[in-house]
């Protein structure tokens, strides 16, 4: 048997190995899943560690499938509220702005982290962030895509886009907190 030693707040993968670590949280695979990690057949990033929908007390791992079904004519897109400097609230997702540097953040606490981990749809999916010319939606400029997960180690992250003009950001989902910092 094998052992995944895995962070309980992110589910990312520590490593892979044949000895038990007590003092990390681990959880048994078999050995051909083990193989492909340590052959390089397979990347720690595409797999998470996730609590158990069955079993509150055990954890499973997981291959992330990043998902995008989200249309820009969707009823339920949503403008990004603006702001001009990082904000520190807790479970905010931030889209920041910088000239063409584009980057994520997020601060989330323990409960909202074990919400998102434990929900199907988040963990896996990408976001998809539409941008539209500054105060005119009808004049779409683009879109890219966030690994929902990238949010969830409380560091600045790195977003492919590359725009430097002003503009407004929207993204389908009512539910969380999501925010344009730009800052010039």
């Amino acid at each position: 048997m094998s052992y995944i030693v895995f962070e309980e707040d992110s589910g990312k993968i520590l490593s892979v190995g044949n000895q038990i670590s007590t003092d990390k949280l681990y959880i048994e695979v078999e050995m051909k899943i083990a193989e492909k990690f340590i052959l390089g057949l397979e990347q720690f990033a595409n797999w998470r560690v996730l609590p158990d929908h069955k079993d509150a007390k055990k954890f499973k791992l997981e291959k992330i499938q990043k998902t995008t079904s989200e249309n820009f004519v969707n009823k339920s897109i949503f403008p990004l509220k603006k702001f001009s400097s990082i904000q520190q609230t807790l479970n905010t997702f931030q889209i920041i702005q910088n000239k063409n540097t584009w980057q994520g953040y997020a601060i989330l606490d323990k409960d909202t982290k074990e919400f998102y981990m434990s929900r199907d749809g988040y963990f896996g999916s990408e976001k998809v962030i539409y941008v539209t010319d500054k105060n005119d939606k009808r004049k779409f400029l683009g879109k890219f895509n966030v690994g929902f997960e990238d949010f969830f180690h409380d560091t600045k992250f790195n977003i492919e886009y590359d725009y430097a003009g002003e503009c407004d950001l929207y993204v389908a989902t009512g539910n969380d907190n999501f925010i344009h910092v730009r800052q010039q």
